[in-house]
């Protein structure tokens, strides 16, 4: 709800409001997390980063207060 009042609070100035959920991904954190064969059953960096930014690059004013979610 907060992101939803945001992105009407800054319409008016042109700016998007976004939530982006990216999914697990392998870092080191993870891999010291859930040990190194679980991690890499999980997102490579730049695959979800590259998601991230199709993400990103698709919002507009008319989605602004929405969420975006990366598979």
């Amino acid at each position: 709800m907060v992101m939803r009042v945001l992105a009407d609070e800054f319409r008016e100035r042109g700016i998007i409001v976004a939530l982006v959920s990216p999914p697990p991904t392998e870092t080191d954190m993870l891999r010291q997390l859930i040990g190194p064969e679980n991690a890499a059953r999980q997102g490579k960096a730049l695959d979800v980063i590259g998601d991230l930014i199709k993400v990103i690059d698709g919002l507009s004013m008319e989605n602004s207060g929405g969420h975006g979610s990366l598979s």
